[in-house]
């Protein structure tokens, strides 16, 4: 079996994989291993989003904030804000003032819509935007590729393009011909995204996970959890050129780590029992 029909087949039983998608989960699962994640500042119910008071609210967030729901599907549904008084919300990404009424009107029907979808319980966080530098901006998330403890390549984003590196910083792919080499990381900060990530995939227990960061003043914070490469499925791009490539080296990691969870399990179950939902609660509370 090749990687991508690995993937593939991931894909056609998503809901084996919901408690990595579950930000609440996800979050307990790292604080227990002592990584880094987004201090969170409220958590509000879609009850509570059909009538927010960002009034009453505000004073209990700080000046940039992020807003996404705790299930986490789609890098859209989250918006980086920043308080502007009078002038409303900043929103970072589009440079558009926005009205705070309307920003959580929209979560609303987005948290409604994935719980339809679902048939999940879903929350809005309200959370830390991770910072780093002087500059008051999303930062960019790098995407840690595991298999069961074994960091293999870091993908990230620039611009339009992708680049892949090594845990060396050797880059073994990219979306473009043009020179992506500024957008590697130091070794030091390449090495704490992989000591990081090696944790998570270790305690998750199963082949492949890719783990999601962006490296703040405070080291890495982990942002998401994935089951699959983005776009594998693509065809006729860039992105599926790349795997096609590597097709072959990633299914050789895959089965290795097959191989070690079985030997690591060989008295007990090798699929990690589902967690029950928890309750969130506020870093703050």
């Amino acid at each position: 079996m090749s990687f991508i029909q690995r993937v593939k087949d991931r894909l056609e039983t998503p809901r084996a994989f919901n408690r990595f998608r579950n930000l609440v989960q996800s979050y307990n699962f790292v604080d227990r291993l002592g990584v880094a994640r987004p201090k969170r500042y409220m958590t509000v119910s879609k009850e509570e989003l059909e009538n927010f008071d960002w009034d009453k609210s505000k004073h209990h967030i700080p000046n940039v904030f992020v807003v996404r729901p705790s299930l986490f599907l789609n890098s859209s549904h989250e918006y980086f804000l920043r308080d502007d008084g009078d002038d409303g919300l900043m929103g970072l990404r589009t440079k558009q003032h926005l009205v705070p009424s309307e920003v959580f009107q929209q979560q609303h029907d987005i948290v409604s819509d994935i719980m339809d979808r679902t048939q999940e319980r879903v929350v809005l966080f309200i959370e830390e935007m991770p910072l780093n530098g002087f500059r008051i901006n999303p930062l960019v998330p790098y995407k840690v590729h595991s298999f069961y403890g074994n960091v293999d390549m870091i993908q990230v984003r620039s611009g339009q393009n992708h680049v892949w590196f090594d845990t060396d910083g050797n880059i073994i792919g990219s979306t473009t011909e043009d020179d992506m080499s500024s957008v590697i990381p130091e070794q030091a900060e390449i090495d704490a995204l992989c000591t990081a990530a090696h944790k998570i995939s270790l305690e998750a227990k199963i082949p492949y996970v890719r783990t999601d960061f962006v490296l703040s003043s405070r080291g890495p914070i982990f942002k998401s959890f994935a089951c699959v490469p983005a776009d594998v499925r693509a065809s006729n791009n860039a992105f599926a050129a790349f795997y096609d490539t590597q097709d072959s080296t990633l299914e050789t990691a895959w089965a290795s780590a097959e191989n070690r969870i079985i030997q690591d399990n060989t008295d007990e179950d090798s699929e990690e029992p589902v967690e029950p939902v928890e309750q969130p609660t506020d870093d703050n509370a």
